[in-house]
């Protein structure tokens, strides 16, 4: 079981319920991966489920990295609704065939069911997910804002980033390939980087 802790203050909570980042305290109830009132922040998560799904989902981070839920260290997980399967299983089968089967793939999240509470009222269960990000134990590619900085012009290539099909278009740098497919950059944040990221641009066919 996992508790979120937002506080009584009307502000926070009404921050909350209009896809805000808040402060709040997380633990967990398990015999095998106890965490007491560990310190993160915590928001929204997704779009048409968030205003259309009476059970929400959320981004969590916290503070300092964690071993939560036995997942490899990192500050960042999601926890997901999955209100609109019904059997609960889709995405963590996913996963989980991603990870057993797959093995060209050199990563795949890790998932867990929980229980969710939130200020003590239950929420149902839901799946505490590793999200996509990059670092060493998760998507283990050299960071493109590294190039940026760098001012490096001859190996593009050997940098990486994380992109989402994603036709809102809505994160600091968006682009469409040469075939017209919608495309966001996600990770690193695009408001870290200087103009230089829009050598993306120019190698968009890479994705077609």
């Amino acid at each position: 079981s996992v508790s979120v802790n937002l506080g009584l203050s009307e502000a926070n909570f009404a921050d909350f319920k209009n896809k805000l980042k808040i402060d709040a305290t997380l633990s967990v109830f398990s015999k095998d991966n106890p965490l007491a009132d560990a310190s993160l922040t915590i928001k929204g998560r997704g779009n048409s489920s968030w205003f259309n799904a009476p059970k929400k989902s959320y981004t969590i981070k916290f503070k300092e990295k964690q071993e939560f839920l036995g997942f490899d260290s990192n500050k960042s997980f999601a926890l997901i609704a999955n209100y609109f399967d019904k059997t609960l299983l889709r995405n963590i089968t996913a996963y989980s065939l991603a990870k057993k089967f797959f093995k060209k793939m050199s990563w795949a999240p890790s998932a867990k069911t929980v229980h969710l509470f939130i200020d003590g009222v239950y929420q149902g269960l839901y799946s505490a997910v590793e999200t996509i990000k990059i670092a060493d134990n998760r998507v283990k590619i050299k960071d493109i804002s590294d190039f940026v900085s760098s001012q490096d012009t001859t190996n593009f290539e050997d940098y990486g980033f994380i992109l989402e099909v994603n036709e809102r278009m809505d994160e600091d740098f968006n682009f469409e390939s040469v075939k017209g497919v919608p495309f966001s950059l996600k990770e690193p944040d695009g408001k870290d980087l200087n103009k230089d990221i829009f050598y993306l641009d120019s190698h968009a066919k890479i994705f077609d």
